[in-house]
């Protein structure tokens, strides 16, 4: 059974973050590391993508920000 993670989703046509259960991701030999993350912050660049969106992300993507 694949283990679970939390992770903060934005909905870019929504333009809502939801936290949403996902597979923790495998690691590959030229991964560096998985961290568990006990606390965390939201920067101002992820804030003016969640209000105005980004050039990179399609109509209707969801991205892990």
């Amino acid at each position: 059974m694949q283990e679970k993670m939390l992770a903060a989703v934005l909905s870019e046509s929504t333009k809502i973050m939801e936290l949403v259960e996902r597979d923790i991701p495998a690691l590959t030999e030229k991964d560096g590391m998985l961290i568990k993350v006990k606390a965390c912050g939201i920067c101002g660049t992820d804030m003016r993508i969640m209000r105005v969106g980004h050039k990179r992300l399609k109509p209707g993507a969801q991205v892990v920000l």
